[in-house]
Parts: structure tokens; C-alpha cells; sequence
């Protein structure tokens, strides 16, 4: 497995000081202390080999993020690797031009990167590269419009993803949800974001009377990706891959209510203290922390779509305590992410104040380089900022900041690929690597 790679890469001091200014957010003066580690690697084991893959990854990942794509791409020296080594960097390229709007092409790479996987000995399979080959694949035909394929490929993703650990079955899960969210297409993405922010600052009553008209097939689709995005939470707090439901079919199950059924109200309890053990300790890890903060951010968004209000709400504030005690740059998206959901939150309620000191601390996470690189977070930014002005521009005097704001989020919206009217990033996509 390729993540296992980077424990052999903390050998290197240069790795080591690299990995302390990527936390602070200091990606120009990192580049170069792991494009040292880089060659040296190549230089050792062979370009080749997964040590230096791995180095080739992390590298391409630090480009990713200071905006270098074209520099993401070539780090990865694809042409030059074969077989399991090849397949690990393709899947990374594809996540790569999947990053930089470019479904076509990631495609491309994710279908080599498969077909390299699947040739495997079956003496020495490595079955921890199926996972991020079928997501990738999934991935792109969803951001195609290639909706069976992608959810196909998904569940494949998700049957696989128990031998990747924790972090990667709730990223499968993340992932499965998603693909079966389905939006009104209210035309282009300004227009449809513009349409959503109204909504966010109207009639309470008004709004919950709207699930009544929404198209059966869209509340039939936001209710199954919500089911998936709470299985995804059970097997969060599971105590190992075998408690889990994607070690085998993958698809809902039993809601988390229904766990414990005729169990003595103490057994439950006790079992809810143990799983909360669990949480708690999983989210010490980074990785971890942040799927399962993403996770239920898109588990709030399914119930806030089906206005469970109540519901969402209490979900916002577990994905915000999962990111507490993590202070690397790289959890200022995702932190930026919680806010701005939970400021629209408040503004649909009429707390006003609450509100927008909740969008101006979004919007400060969410302008650091690995948000403003990042098509996902790109799109979230563009969600707050409109949110953000629709609320300044009811307040006397801040008007003018308020069309600023939403002038920004058009611009960027625009900015951003045209993906297809049934497939949004919003709930986000989780990528293996990245």
C-alpha cells in the first residue's frame, strides 16, 4: 500500500521538515525540500520503485496546491514506471486533472490505472490499489454524467476500500452518497446557487412547505444518499472492518437509530459511550478527522435538503468538535465548510449576528492555498460568499459589501468546469489520495 510508503519517507529529514511547513501552510518553501526527497529516492531505489512513487506523489500533491498543475503532472514521471507502480501514479494523475476540471483525461488515466490493477499476479496481489483505481474511474464518469458506470464503479470502490482502513470506507461512502444526490436543474450554476441562497434567507415556513413540491424523484434521491451517508457513520465508530457493512455488499442497511433493536436501554448506552470512544481516538488521525467531518457535513446537507433542521444542526456541531484538535493548514477548508453551513443555518433562522460571524470566519478558512486550488472547496467558497452578501445586503449601511461579495461568488462560480446538472459538488467528492 502506497500510504504505507511515507513512514519509510520520515526517514528523511528533509521529508520531516517538508511535512512541518506543509502544517503551516508553507507550500513554496516545502516544494523544494521533498523534490530533494524526491530524487533522492529515485536515485536509491529506483524511480520505480514505491518509495520513490510514494515521494513522487507527495510531491505532485504539494504542486496540486500552490496551483502547478501542469508541475503536478509531470512530477509523477508516469511514462517512465510500470506495472503496480505505474497504477498508483496514474490514479494519483487522475486525481490530478480531476482537480483541475479536466473529467475527460482523468478518466483516461484512472481506466489504465484499473486495467494495471486487475493484472496483478494473484500470488502477490496488492488489494489495497483497487480501492483508489475504481473511485477514480467512478469519479470521473460521474463528473461525465456517466451516472450507472459511476455507481457501479463506487460500489466496487466501497467493497474494497475496509482493506484501505477507516478513512478510505468513509470516503467510499462519502462517494456512494453522492452519486446518488440529484438536484433540480434550475440552469446555470449562478442561477441555481442564486435560486438556493433566497431560499436560505426566507420564510421559515415557506421553506419547509417546499419539500412538499420538490419532485418525488429528487426526494427519493436525497433520501437514499442519505441513507448511504449514515451507514457511513455506523462504520465510523465500528470497532474493525468486519462490523462494517462495505466489507461485503455495499448499499443501506439499517439506519442508526435501529442499531441495538430489543437491546436493554443500558447495553445501548453503553454501546453508544463505546463508539464514542472510538470516534474520539479515530479522530486524532488526520485523514480520518477530516472524512469524518466531510461526512457529516454531507449527512447534514441530505437532512437540511428533507428540512430536519434539528437534525442538521447536531451534526454540524460533531463534524466541527472531529476537526478540534487538528491545527494543519489543511483542515481550514474543511473547517471553512462546517461554518458556512452552519451560518446558513443560522441565517435561514433570523440570527442575523450569529450568521455573519460565522460566514466571515468561512471565508477566512477557506482562502488558504489548499481551498483556493481545489475545485471542491472553490465551489464552497462561492457558496458562502453569495450566502455571506445576501445576508450584508439586508443591513444598513453594508450593502455595498454585500454586492462585493456576491459579485466574487459569480465570478468565481463561473470560473469553475461545467459539470452535468444531476451530479453537483455539493455534498463535496472524496478523493483516495488527496
Amino acid at each position: 500500500m502506497i500510504t504505507t510508503q511515507y513512514k519509510d519517507l520520515e526517514a528523511f529529514n528533509e521529508f520531516a521538515q517538508s511535512n512541518a511547513l506543509v502544517k503551516k501552510g508553507d507550500i513554496s518553501n516545502a516544494l523544494p525540500l521533498m523534490k530533494r526527497v524526491h530524487e533522492i529516492t529515485s536515485s536509491a531505489t529506483g524511480a520505480d520503485s514505491l518509495l520513490s512513487v510514494a515521494a513522487s506523489v507527495r510531491l505532485s500533491k504539494l504542486y496540486c496546491i500552490s496551483g502547478s498543475y501542469s508541475s503536478a503532472e509531470t512530477a509523477l514521471c508516469v511514462p517512465s514506471l510500470k506495472g503496480l507502480s505505474k497504477a498508483y501514479a496514474l490514479q494519483f494523475l487522475s486525481e490530478v486533472r480531476l482537480l483541475a476540471g479536466d473529467p475527460e483525461n482523468s478518466l483516461i488515466a484512472a481506466e489504465e490505472a484499473c486495467d494495471l490493477a486487475e493484472e496483478q499476479n494473484s500470488a502477490d496481489t496488492d488489494v489495497t490499489v483497487f480501492y483508489g483505481c475504481y473511485t477514480m474511474k467512478g469519479l470521473s464518469h460521474l463528473c461525465l454524467g456517466h451516472e450507472e458506470e459511476a455507481e457501479d464503479l463506487l460500489q466496487q470502490a466501497a467493497r474494497w476500500s475496509p482493506c484501505n482502513g477507516p478513512s478510505a470506507q468513509l470516503k467510499a461512502m462519502s462517494n456512494l452518497g453522492t452519486c446518488q444526490w440529484r438536484e433540480k436543474d434550475e440552469g446555470d450554476d449562478v442561477k441555481r446557487l442564486s435560486e438556493t441562497m433566497k431560499r436560505d434567507g426566507g420564510d421559515i415556513k415557506e421553506d419547509k412547505e417546499q419539500v412538499k413540491e420538490m419532485d418525488e424523484t429528487i426526494i427519493r434521491s436525497v433520501r437514499h444518499a442519505l441513507e448511504i451517508f449514515e451507514e457511513g457513520l455506523v462504520e465510523a465508530a465500528a470497532k474493525d472492518t468486519e462490523e462494517s457493512g462495505s466489507g461485503g455488499m455495499c448499499g443501506p442497511t439499517m439506519d442508526v437509530a435501529a442499531v441495538g433493536g430489543n437491546k436493554k436501554k443500558s447495553e445501548v448506552m453503553a454501546e453508544n459511550r463505546d463508539k464514542n470512544e472510538i470516534l474520539v481516538e479515530r479522530s486524532k488521525e488526520l485523514e480520518f478527522a477530516i472524512a469524518y467531518s466531510n461526512l457529516l457535513c454531507s449527512t447534514a446537507q441530505a437532512h437540511r435538503a428533507l428540512r430536519h433542521d434539528t437534525k442538521a444542526a447536531k451534526l454540524l456541531l460533531s463534524a466541527l468538535k472531529a476537526l478540534e484538535t487538528h491545527d494543519e493548514a489543511s483542515v481550514l477548508p474543511v473547517r471553512g465548510r462546517v461554518l458556512g453551513l452552519m451560518g446558513r443555518a443560522h441565517m435561514r433562522s433570523g440570527n442575523a449576528v450569529t450568521a455573519e460571524g460565522l460566514f466571515r470566519s468561512a471565508v477566512d478558512a477557506m482562502k488558504t492555498p489548499y481551498a483556493l486550488h481545489d475545485i471542491r472547496y472553490k465551489y464552497e467558497l462561492s457558496v458562502i460568499q453569495m450566502a455571506y452578501g445576501g445576508l450584508l445586503s439586508k443591513w444598513d449601511k453594508r450593502e455595498v459589501l454585500g454586492e462585493r461579495f456576491q459579485k466574487e461568488s459569480q465570478e468565481l462560480l463561473s470560473s469553475l468546469p461545467v459539470f452535468p446538472a444531476s451530479f453537483r459538488l455539493s455534498p463535496s467528492f472524496e478523493l483516495p489520495l488527496f
